[in-house]
């Protein structure tokens, strides 16, 4: 993949071929994980076309559930709130206020989008890898954050700034995240591209 530098901007125009290709393989990666994943929930889901294989060996989705609720919990915990699961994806605070966290609330759009971005882009697999990982960290830690924040929330009757939801801040916040996390990552391939350390 040729990144954009300063050298070949002017091959870099939305209907040049180089701009084209990356937009083709930045929508298709994005294709593959956000559909993909889709997949795999209906296929680990016992009332759809299940395969309890899959459920047990690949089930991604059901880790990061396990990741952000744990998390939350032990966070509220430790702040002294009273938690409670009577379902693997339910949390309660306080026997007062809960939440479910079913698959619309974990953050697949962006995680795909982020994933299908640092593949799509220059960088050696290394690098990439590393940088996959700490956009996942980001994500789930805004997850983190919004169920903590949702359930003290609702527990203390707070309202949400601007009179929007809860899904609509998550995706406002982690998409700047991401959005500023990209910029980092194109600035250091781009600087690095000549000695070819990334």
């Amino acid at each position: 993949m040729q990144t954009i530098t300063t050298k070949n901007k002017e091959q870099t125009a939305i209907t040049s071929p180089v701009v084209w290709k990356y937009a083709l393989q930045f929508l298709g990666w994005f294709m593959l994980f956000y559909w993909g994943t889709k997949i795999i929930w209906g296929l680990t889901t016992p009332y759809h076309y299940y395969l309890p294989w899959l459920d047990h060996y690949f089930n991604y989705i059901i880790l990061n559930r396990t990741i952000v609720l744990e998390s939350s919990r032990k966070i509220l915990e430790a702040a002294g709130y009273y938690m409670y699961s009577p379902q693997p994806d339910v949390l309660t605070i306080s026997g007062e206020y809960g939440i479910i966290l079913n698959y619309s609330c974990l953050g697949f759009a962006v995680i795909s989008f982020w994933l299908a971005f640092v593949i799509t882009h220059h960088g050696r697999w290394w690098f990439k890898l590393i940088w996959m990982i700490i956009g996942l960290a980001i994500i789930i830690a805004c997850n983190i954050a919004r169920v903590c924040l949702v359930l003290l929330s609702g527990l203390e009757h707070w309202n949400l700034p601007f009179g929007l939801d809860h899904h609509t801040w998550f995706n406002i916040v982690t998409y700047i995240a991401i959005l500023l996390l990209a910029i980092v990552y194109n600035a250091i391939v781009t600087k690095n591209t000549d000695n070819s350390i990334i």
